[in-house]
């Protein structure tokens, strides 16, 4: 696998990992964090700051605030294992990120015409 794809799908699996961040916080109480998501997170911030540093030619603009969201993102995650519930303010970290991103902060109606 090229350096570019693996930077690709490490940014795409920490994509997807902070939307299922914002749906078990949004799914409420007794909802657990899922320890892999801090690894996940950890390859997507090595990916952004690969794009920031320029080792991928991408159209993706990257700038230090993203990097330190997601870290900061990690940090809310991990004391969200150790103390059972997330941080107040983890789910505001996951949704900065997503619309800086240019993504959704809630699920797209399929507008296909119905038969």
């Amino acid at each position: 696998m090229t350096p570019d794809r693996s930077i690709a799908i490490a940014i795409m699996e920490g994509i997807n990992c902070l939307a299922e961040i914002a749906s078990v916080i949004e799914d409420g109480v007794g909802s657990a964090a899922n320890h892999s998501w801090l690894d996940t997170l950890h390859a997507m911030e090595r990916g952004l700051v690969a794009v920031r540093g320029g080792e991928v030619v991408t159209s993706m603009v990257i700038d230090d605030a993203h990097v330190e969201r997601i870290r900061t993102v990690h940090r809310y995650v991990s004391v969200w294992l150790t103390e059972g519930a997330p941080p107040n303010e983890l789910k505001g970290q996951v949704d900065a990120i997503l619309a800086s991103l240019g993504l959704p902060l809630a699920p797209v109606e399929d507008e296909s015409p119905q038969e």
